[in-house]
């Protein structure tokens, strides 16, 4: 197991997401009755409050999932690196190009977060997100 990449950013939920996905989340069984509809997300940095559809939940799966493999891929990299210095420098292209992810997938990093967090409170939000994962 290649080890989670340590980003300083704002958005630290961004660096968190890498790599959190577990087998016990996984079988988990799927939400009855459309629980993913829509939430409620808690307000975001700004105070601003998102509203979560089943369709954002969706994009933030695929978002995870890119984040997931550039976390692997830069991880290998850093590991590899031959000073503090470059390592720093590696972490910093590394969190540029999973904003960059996250926003290509059609998600404010606010959006990504908000959501994030939630998959770590509301076992039903992650057993769906882990539905549409597979």
């Amino acid at each position: 197991m290649t080890p989670m990449l340590t980003l300083p950013l704002a958005a630290a939920s961004l660096a968190l997401a890498v790599g959190m996905s577990s087998p016990a989340v996984s079988q988990q069984p799927p939400p009855q009755g459309g629980a993913a509809q829509q939430q409620s997300a808690p307000p975001a940095a700004g105070g601003e409050q998102i509203r979560i559809t089943e369709e954002k939940l969706q994009t933030y799966a695929s978002a995870k999932q890119q984040l997931e493999e550039i976390n692997r891929q830069w991880a290998e990299r850093i590991q590899g690196s031959e000073n503090a210095e470059a390592a720093t420098e590696m972490r910093q292209q590394a969190q540029d190009e999973m904003i960059n992810a996250v926003r290509e997938e059609g998600l404010r990093v606010a959006e990504f977060n908000a959501i994030f967090e939630m998959e770590q409170r509301d076992p039903q939000i992650r057993a769906a997100i882990a539905e549409m994962s597979q």
